[in-house]
């Protein structure tokens, strides 16, 4: 390559990486405005802008990100069954083309784990089981990829603590309290403390161990921690590593001295004095959610 090829190349490699970070930050930024479908359109029209494969597949995930996402509204509109599984199926399908341009994509394992579970929820709820294990299994590469990647951590609590046990399925609350406390752990944005805490809260609640039962099965957790070396098998011991002894984060009691009862409202108690400066909407939203709980929890 001549010397003057060679400076033209360099000059415009960094206007070439402005304009792939112009078209991610932009998509980024419709979904931050709720515009779901200008997001994915965006995305469709500008992907063959983008020339690596860690570019192409950040735009992969995101479209199968958009296509949850519609998939939900479109359910709240009545679309039809078909309709609703291609939906899906697209958002599928979008996560594995990222998945094959960077294995190491762990917000592509999550996608396409919540495209997975929407897919069976649509489909019925034997299809919706079926599913459940290769929801559980691509969130579980997801924090294997990323041991603190929150969100995947919340959805696993999820999963386990909805699904059915056995011999059903593999539904487990006592795992579930370890994956969201692991998500509260976690988490990095301010918006995601009452999501995570009140997940939490209502998983302890449902596994409602006593004061003692608690404390006896801490060391035992931990060892178990200790012994695997797969995330999805470890962190199922998470709470094991808590130390019950610190004071909480949403109370001056620690959790040495209380239920999961006890621990599930305070947890309602530290919610409603976190949300006290949000803006009206949101707060609005939160608090109507921790009244429900305090009424089926009486």
């Amino acid at each position: 390559m001549k010397s003057g090829s060679i400076l033209i190349f360099f000059l415009l490699l960094p206007l070439s990486l402005a304009a792939e970070s112009f078209i991610i930050e932009k998509a980024d930024q419709l979904f931050a405005e709720d515009k779901y479908e200008e997001a994915h359109s965006f995305l469709i029209g500008n992907i063959d802008n983008l020339k690596g494969d860690l570019e192409k597949a950040k735009a992969y995930w995101r479209l199968s990100k958009s296509m949850v996402i519609l998939g939900i509204i479109i359910t709240r509109e009545k679309a039809s069954k078909d309709e609703i599984l291609a939906v899906y199926q697209q958002g599928i399908d979008f996560a594995d083309k990222a998945i094959e341009l960077n294995k190491n994509c762990r917000d592509a394992f999550l996608w396409k784990a919540s495209a997975l579970g929407s897919w069976g929820q649509a489909k019925g709820p034997l299809d919706a089981l079926k599913m459940a294990g290769k929801t559980r299994d691509n969130l579980g590469l997801a924090i294997e990829i990323d041991p603190e990647y929150d969100p995947a951590f919340s959805i696993l609590a999820m999963v386990y603590g909805m699904v059915p046990g056995w011999p059903l399925s593999f539904g487990n609350v006592d795992y579930a309290v370890s994956f969201a406390r692991r998500a509260v752990d976690c988490f990095r944005e301010d918006e995601k403390f009452s999501e995570y805490y009140l997940l939490l809260g209502r998983f302890l609640w449902k596994r409602n161990w006593k004061r003692n039962k608690r404390l006896s099965r801490l060391e035992k957790k931990s060892r178990e921690f200790d012994r695997h070396d797969i995330a999805l098998e470890k962190f199922r011991f998470y709470e094991g590593k808590i130390d019950f002894n610190k004071p909480l984060p949403y109370g001056e009691t620690h959790l040495a001295d209380m239920s999961d009862r006890d621990e599930a409202r305070a947890i309602l108690d530290s919610v409603e004095k976190k949300v006290k400066d949000y803006p009206l909407e949101e707060k609005k939203s939160i608090l109507e959610h921790v009244s429900q709980l305090r009424k089926k929890w009486k």
